[in-house]
C-alpha cells in the first residue's frame, strides 16, 4: 500500500492499495490547511434490517452507468462547509427530469480485513445543491446559465440523519448529445465526528472547495481537482421508461477501475452504451466488496431488489482478501440469489462466474471449483450464467491468469481491452433466452 499522497490543498488524499479494488481510506471534511492524513469514521453496522421497498425506483432508475458506491464514512476534524462539483454521462442526451439518491449508510466493506459493511454515516447538512450541463468534459466548470437549483422537499437545504435515505425533488435539465450532467452540492457540519459516506473512484473526475459553499458558482474559480475520492448522489435517476431494471451487483472489477479515466471505458458503461435505451442500468460495483457484504443483507443488497435484474459479479476478494475456501464463497453466492429470491420470485438473477484475478495456490483452488460449480451446478435461483472468466483467461492451465493486454501489468483489473472484450461477449450472450 502506497503512503498517503495529498491531490491538491487540504482536503482530499488518495491512498492506492492492490486487490480487486480502487483506493483506501480518504480524506475528512474539516481538516486543518496542510494536513494529507485523515480518519476513518462511522458508528456500529446498522443492525435494524433493510428497510421497505421504495417505488420511486420503478419511475425514476439510473441514468449513466458510473458507479457511485458507499463505501466509507469520512470524520470531521471539527466545523466544515465543503462544496463537491460531479460530473455523469448520461446514457441519453435531451430534456429529462432527474432526480438524485443518496444513501448515508456505506454498502461493503472496503480494505484488508474482516467484513463490515452497513455502517451509517454520521449527521450532516445539505446547504444547497445545483445540477447543470458540464459540457464536454469534467473541466470543474458549467455551460454559463445552464445551473438549476435541486431541492429537498421544497427546500433548498437539507438536514441528513445517520443511515438516512432520500430522494431529490425532480428537476428539469436539457443536456446535448455528448455533453456531461454536473451535480454540485455544499455540505455542512457543526463538529467533529463522524460525517457523510463517499467513494472512491479513480477512474472519474470530481472538484471540490474545503472552505465554503460554492454550488452556485457555475465557473472552475474555486474548485480544485480530485482524482480518487468522490462526494456525490449514489444514484443519477432520470425518468426515462425503462422495461427492465438491470443492475450488475460487484466489486472494483465492476465498478470500473483499471479502464482509462474519464472514458467511460468499462465494460458496465460499454454494456450499457449497446442496450436498448429501454433496458435501465445501474452500476453497483463498489472497490474491494465482497460476496460476503451483500450476503449480509443490508444496505447494498437491499439496492439490488429494487431491481427487476441483477447480475452478480462477485468472489474475487472474499478469496483474494479474506483467504475463504470454495465452501464458503459458494455459500455467499447462494445465500444472494436466496435472498433476492425470496423478496421478489419475479427477479431474474444472473451469476457471473468469479473473474479471473491472476490467481495461483489455493487461491487458484478457490476460484477453479467455485466457478467449475457456477458452470456445472449453479445456486438454486439463478436464471442464467455468463462466464466472465472464460472471457478473461488465458488457455489452460494458466486460466487463473488474465489474458496478455487485458490488463495493465501487475493489476489484474480489465483494463480498456479487456473491458470491451467482456462488454461484447456479455452483449452477444445477454438477448439469447
Amino acid at each position: 500500500m502506497l503512503a498517503p499522497v495529498p491531490t491538491r490543498r487540504l482536503l482530499l488524499t488518495a491512498l492506492l492499495a492492490a486487490g480487486a479494488c480502487s483506493s483506501s481510506p480518504a480524506a475528512a471534511p474539516g481538516m486543518d490547511a496542510g494536513s494529507d492524513t485523515a480518519t476513518e469514521a462511522g458508528g456500529p453496522a446498522d443492525s435494524s434490517g433493510p428497510p421497505a421497498d421504495d417505488p420511486t425506483f420503478a419511475s425514476f432508475f439510473s441514468g449513466t452507468a458510473l458507479a457511485v458506491p458507499a463505501q466509507q464514512v469520512v470524520a470531521a476534524s471539527g466545523a466544515y462547509v465543503n462544496t463537491y462539483r460531479s460530473y455523469a454521462k448520461p446514457r441519453a442526451s435531451g430534456m429529462a427530469t432527474w432526480r438524485f439518491w443518496v444513501s448515508n449508510t456505506t454498502d461493503s466493506t472496503y480494505g484488508s480485513g474482516p467484513p463490515m459493511p452497513n455502517v451509517p454515516g454520521g449527521a450532516f447538512r445539505i446547504e444547497a445543491a445545483t445540477v447543470g450541463d458540464g459540457g464536454m468534459g469534467p473541466v470543474g466548470s458549467l455551460v454559463a446559465g445552464s445551473s438549476v437549483p435541486v431541492t429537498f422537499g421544497g427546500a433548498a437545504g437539507r438536514d441528513v440523519a445517520p443511515g438516512e435515505r432520500f430522494w431529490s425533488d425532480p428537476v428539469a435539465l436539457d443536456l446535448p448529445d455528448g455533453h456531461l450532467l454536473a451535480f454540485t452540492w455544499a455540505l455542512s457540519g457543526s463538529a467533529a465526528g463522524p460525517a457523510m459516506t463517499y467513494t472512491h473512484s479513480s477512474f472519474t473526475t470530481s472538484y471540490y472547495n474545503g472552505t465554503m459553499n460554492v454550488a452556485g458558482d457555475e465557473t472552475a474559480a474555486n474548485l480544485f481537482a480530485s482524482n480518487d475520492t468522490l462526494f456525490a448522489p449514489h444514484m443519477f435517476a432520470t425518468d426515462m421508461p425503462v422495461t427492465t431494471r438491470l443492475c450488475f451487483l460487484g466489486d472494483s472489477i465492476t465498478q470500473g477501475v483499471g479502464s482509462s479515466k474519464n472514458a467511460y471505458a468499462f465494460w458496465v458503461a460499454k454494456i450499457a452504451d449497446g442496450l436498448d435505451p429501454g433496458i435501465g442500468v445501474w452500476n453497483l460495483g463498489s472497490g474491494w466488496a465482497r460476496a460476503a457484504d451483500a450476503a449480509s443483507d443490508g444496505a447494498w443488497l437491499w439496492q439490488a431488489k429494487q431491481c427487476t435484474e441483477v447480475a452478480v459479479i462477485l468472489g474475487v476478494n472474499d478469496i483474494a482478501s479474506d483467504h475463504v475456501n470454495a465452501t464458503q464463497l459458494l455459500g455467499y453466492l447462494t445465500t444472494i440469489v436466496t435472498l433476492l429470491k425470496q423478496h421478489d420470485p419475479t427477479t431474474k438473477v444472473i451469476l457471473f462466474t468469479v473473474p479471473t484475478f491472476n490467481f495461483s495456490g489455493d487461491a487458484y483452488t478457490a476460484w477453479k471449483t467455485v466457478n467449475d460449480t457456477i458452470r456445472s451446478s449453479p445456486p438454486a435461483g439463478v436464471d442464467r450464467v455468463f462466464d466472465v472468466a472464460a472471457v478473461l483467461s488465458q488457455p489452460a492451465p494458466n486460466d487463473g491468469l488474465v489474458q496478455v493486454g487485458y490488463s495493465a501489468g501487475a493489476d489484474a483489473h480489465p483494463n480498456d481491452v479487456g473491458s470491451a472484450a467482456i462488454a461484447s461477449a456479455f452483449l452477444a450472450w445477454y438477448p439469447t433466452p
